[in-house]
């Protein structure tokens, strides 16, 4: 959704995009260490239409620090991908 505009579930183009940023995003973070210094920013999108949403982190290192904190077999759920 993020690069295509429209929804991948139900192809509507109703897209809302809501970053890390702001005093009322607070769960747009992932805590990647002990301090608040160490959180990872993740941008959400969201169909108005039918309410499918979609997570994304859009920095290579923040995507390798939480390779290194939440590796294969150190999550609760892998990818196949």
């Amino acid at each position: 959704m993020k690069n295509s505009d429209a929804c991948i579930k139900c192809g509507q183009a109703q897209i809302i995009g809501i970053g890390p940023e702001g005093p009322f995003n607070v769960a747009n973070f992932i805590q990647a260490g002990l301090t608040n210094c160490s959180k990872v920013g993740v941008a959400r999108y969201l169909c108005t239409s039918c309410g499918y949403g979609e997570d994304r982190v859009g920095d290579q290192r923040d995507l390798e620090t939480l390779a290194k904190k939440f590796g294969p077999g150190e999550g609760a759920a892998t990818s196949s991908r």
